[in-house]
C-alpha cells in the first residue's frame, strides 16, 4: 500500500459474509472503535469535514484499509451531498494520480470502478451505504443512500450505471447494506414519506408507520433493489441501528450533530 507506516493496530472491522466470498473483492467496514481521534470523534473517525485533526483522520483511514487484500494504488472518496450523481472512476482519470490519504475526490454520492487497485471509500453516520459487486464482469460500487438520495433513486441509478459502463447483469450483482438508522429511530416529518412514495412502488404501509412517524429505510431500499432486478437472496443487510448502538457506531442523530463518521472501503483484487 502506498503511504504505509509500518505495523499498525487494526480496528475491529467487519465484512459481509456472502460478498466476502467473492474472489474479485476485498472490503471492510468499521464503526467508531479502534482509532486515534479524541472525543467527540472517538475514535475511528474517517471524515476530515467534521472538525477532527486531519492527521488523526489519515491514521484512522490507514487502519481501516490496512486489512484489505490486493494492491492499493489509489484512494477514491466521493464528496457526499445527498444527491444522485454516480462517479465512474476510469483508467484515464487515474493516470498520474498518486496515493494520498485525503483521497482523490469528486462530488458524488455513488462511486464505482472496474480498476483493480482503486480503493473506494464511503462515509456514514446513520445513512446506509450499499456495496455492489459484480463477480462476473468484475466491478464494484459504493452508494450513499440517505433519505434524500433514496428519493432521487440513487441506488437504482448506480445499478443502471454498472450495466451501462461494465455490462453488468443486475441478476449477477451482490449487495451488502451497511449499518444505518433503523425504523425504530428514524422519525421523520410529513415531507419525507410524501416524497418517498413517489420513489418506491411498494405500499407506504410497508415502510412507514403514521403513528410513530418512523420510516423503514431498509424496506425502501430492498424494494428499489428488487425493482432494479436484484433478487433478495443476493442482498445482505447489517441491521444494526446506528442510533441505538452509539457504543459501536457514530450516529449523527444520536450524537446531535457532533460526531465522527464510520467508514466502508472496497477494492477489486
Amino acid at each position: 500500500m502506498a503511504g504505509g507506516a509500518g505495523s499498525i493496530e487494526s480496528p475491529s472491522v467487519q465484512t459481509f459474509r456472502a460478498i466476502g466470498s467473492s474472489d474479485c473483492l476485498s472490503h471492510a467496514y468499521a464503526g467508531r472503535a479502534g482509532g486515534v481521534s479524541p472525543a467527540p470523534f472517538d475514535s475511528l473517525n474517517v471524515s476530515i469535514s467534521v472538525g477532527d485533526a486531519p492527521e488523526n483522520v489519515y491514521r484512522n483511514r490507514e487502519r481501516l484499509i490496512a486489512g484489505l487484500a490486493g494492491e492499493h494504488r489509489w484512494l477514491l472518496i466521493g464528496s457526499q451531498v445527498h444527491g444522485a450523481d454516480v462517479w465512474a472512476v476510469t483508467a484515464e482519470e487515474l493516470q498520474g494520480v498518486e496515493w494520498e490519504w485525503d483521497g482523490h475526490r469528486r462530488t458524488a454520492d455513488a462511486l464505482m470502478t472496474d480498476r483493480p487497485g482503486a480503493v473506494l471509500m464511503s462515509l456514514f453516520a446513520d445513512c446506509p451505504i450499499a456495496l455492489l459487486v459484480d463477480p462476473v464482469r468484475p466491478a464494484i460500487a459504493l452508494v450513499h443512500s440517505g433519505w434524500r438520495g433514496t428519493v432521487q433513486r440513487i441506488l437504482p441509478a448506480a445499478v443502471a450505471a454498472m450495466t451501462r459502463h461494465y455490462a453488468s447483469d443486475p441478476t449477477s450483482l451482490q449487495v451488502g447494506l451497511s449499518p444505518h438508522i433503523g425504523r425504530c429511530c428514524f422519525e421523520v416529518g410529513p415531507e419525507v414519506p410524501e416524497a418517498m412514495a413517489a420513489a418506491v412502488s411498494s405500499p407506504v404501509s410497508d415502510w412507514f408507520d403514521p403513528e410513530t412517524r418512523c420510516l423503514d429505510l431498509t424496506a425502501v431500499l430492498e424494494s428499489q433493489l428488487a425493482e432494479a432486478g436484484i433478487t433478495q437472496d443476493c442482498v445482505e443487510i447489517d441491521r444494526t441501528c446506528t442510533r441505538c448502538r452509539r457504543d459501536l457506531y457514530f450516529s449523527h442523530r444520536g450524537d446531535r450533530g457532533s460526531s465522527g463518521r464510520n467508514g466502508i472501503a472496497a477494492v477489486l483484487i
